[in-house]
């Protein structure tokens, strides 16, 4: 799985001129990866919350179907941007591991403590 990160700075707001802050995501998977999420029936999969809007009142959600098909996050500032291409990079390494479990479904594993 390759996720490509887009960072895009641009200017908003009509009265005011605001900067805004985005963060392009898309992930690129392997047919094998892709016919393990199949598998698995974890399109849906939730890998990321966020908060959005002024007042931080709107709950958005990235899934294993919006990563695949790409998502745009828009930051309020630029820390909140590389914050966010963070916690983002840290789900897709936790769901990679997800997919190298789902590679051994049905086969024993012996785990020594």
């Amino acid at each position: 799985m390759k996720v490509r990160f887009r960072r895009q700075l641009g200017k908003g707001g009509m009265i005011k001129r605001t900067t805004t802050f985005s963060l392009g995501v898309r992930a690129e998977l392997t047919p094998e990866e892709d016919a393990l999420i199949k598998k698995c029936d974890a399109a849906d999969t939730v890998l990321y919350t966020w908060m959005a809007g002024k007042k931080k009142d709107i709950e958005l959600v990235m899934t294993v179907k919006g990563l695949v098909s790409g998502r745009e996050l828009n930051c309020d500032d630029f820390i909140d941007l590389v914050r966010t291409e963070e916690e983002v990079q840290k789900a897709c390494g936790i769901f990679k591991q997800f997919l190298e479990k789902a590679k051994k479904f049905g086969e024993e594993e012996i785990v020594d403590f």
